[in-house]
């Protein structure tokens, strides 16, 4: 594009400064795009004007999702695959999101603590869906002990609120043996079921453990154990449908996350004192959403807010925490 050149930092669109990627293609979605952008080594900024079809895009590749800081989280979950990590790896991995943003734009997931009115409105105007949320339990007590964080026991007020506008919504529950399985998962399955049956999908996802993790109260399922979180899956698999008829199939407790939990030997092993390890799980990748996808006709590199890239690299990895000593 005549004007711009890879590298160029974008500093306003239509003169609104965009914060992330979907706004930005909001603002690109017109006839007429203005752009002002700063290229490294010179002092004044360019303005330059595109005139093109409504809804064409501009050909432009943006290297971020985001232009202001991710917002992180601040849960600290002792099953966070985050603290689970080895040392010594590349600083992005480092990184907990809890950014709704990149739950519309990834499927990453969401617990909700650091929601805001703010968010709920842009959601329901921009239609902001579908979204990921993490339930783990819906015991407020429960909630807060397990994200660490008292604001847990409160958050999932705004899924009720997201669902009653209309915004399709997909759930998970991590399980971890001990904590929020048996009798408090059966409360949640029970709770998801009558105060959120508009889910698109529920998903109960196993704990998974590294050799890296230093929480004590965290282990893999036994054998037994999984079988009976298999078994409670399904009997409320079949409530659902019954009561909410067989369109609902979406809406029960995803079965095809419960294959994780069939008792192969080779992935779901008795707990000893040596506490045998698996590579954590839980993990979402998914295809970027259409707000994302105008990079992949782009024939320049636009990077976007370079200046806050280099400050956020230059900053302690947000969510990292040092290893606890052994109690």
């Amino acid at each position: 594009m005549v004007g711009l050149a890879v590298g160029d930092e974008l500093i306003s669109v239509n003169d609104r400064e965009p914060t992330d990627i979907i706004e930005y293609q909001q603002l690109i979605d017109g006839e007429s795009v203005t752009l002002v952008v700063q290229r490294e080594g010179e002092s004044l900024r360019r303005k330059v004007t595109v005139h093109k079809t409504q809804g064409q895009p501009l050909g432009l590749a943006i290297d971020s999702a985001v232009f202001d800081r991710i917002r992180t989280c601040d849960n600290h979950c002792s099953f966070c695959f985050i603290y689970q990590l080895p040392k010594g790896m590349r600083r992005s991995l480092y990184v907990k999101d809890d950014d709704f943003r990149l739950s519309f734009l990834y499927g990453n997931y969401t617990t909700l603590t650091r929601f805001t009115e703010f968010d709920l409105e842009r959601i329901v105007e921009e239609g902001l869906s579908p979204l990921y949320v993490s339930i783990h339990s819906t015991n407020p007590e429960l909630r807060a002990e397990m994200l660490r964080n008292p604001r847990g026991a409160t958050s999932l007020r705004w899924l009720r609120e997201l669902l009653r506008a209309g915004i399709e919504v997909h759930a998970q529950v991590v399980v971890c043996p001990g904590v929020n399985d048996a009798e408090q998962l059966e409360r949640t399955l029970l709770d998801v079921l009558s105060l959120y049956p508009q889910l698109a999908s529920v998903a109960l996802v196993p704990v998974g453990v590294s050799d890296f993790s230093l929480e004590e109260t965290m282990r893999s399922h036994t054998e037994d154990e999984a079988r009976r979180v298999v078994a409670l899956a399904d009997r409320y698999q079949s409530l659902t449908r019954e009561l909410l008829g067989a369109s609902a199939s979406s809406r029960a407790t995803s079965s095809t996350s419960s294959r994780a939990w069939r008792p192969a030997r080779d992935q779901v092993r008795e707990s000893r004192p040596g506490r045998e390890r698996h590579r954590p799980g839980g993990g979402v990748h998914r295809e970027l959403r259409r707000a994302h996808r105008h990079g992949q006709a782009g024939h320049r590199l636009l990077p976007v807010g370079r200046r806050c890239a280099r400050d956020w690299l230059s900053r302690p990895a947000w969510g990292r925490r040092e290893s606890r000593a052994r109690r």
